[in-house]
């Protein structure tokens, strides 16, 4: 059972907010159970599954973007100082944010 399971109807509380009721039985106001640990346990793969996807697609995107930067004579820097949503690009003797586009001479 992954995460899009679990969220189902929209609910009110007596304040005004609102917040989705579970769906899998893991209700907190529920009492704990053999149901709640299994799918606590099955919750938690799922994530781990997921979690590992990422970490493998995010190893194999900054191999393909150094390959680049070398191929093209571009160099990556540190995160920018003004947006911090990017890494800065060193070529030519210029630093520049592809995300702000902030440019300095080095």
């Amino acid at each position: 059972m992954c995460l899009s399971r679990i969220l189902s109807a929209r609910i009110s509380n007596d304040r005004g907010f609102i917040y989705r009721r579970r769906s899998d039985g893991m209700d907190p106001s529920h009492s704990p159970g053999r149901r709640r640990t299994r799918g606590s346990a099955t919750r938690l793969e799922c994530v781990e599954r997921r979690l590992e996807a990422a970490e493998i697609r995010l190893e194999r995107l900054q191999n393909t973007l150094d390959g680049l930067a070398r191929s093209s004579g571009v160099s990556i820097g540190c995160p920018c100082n003004r947006c911090g949503r990017s890494y800065v690009l060193i070529e030519g003797g210029r630093i520049r944010c592809p995300e702000c586009r902030f440019s300095q001479s080095v």
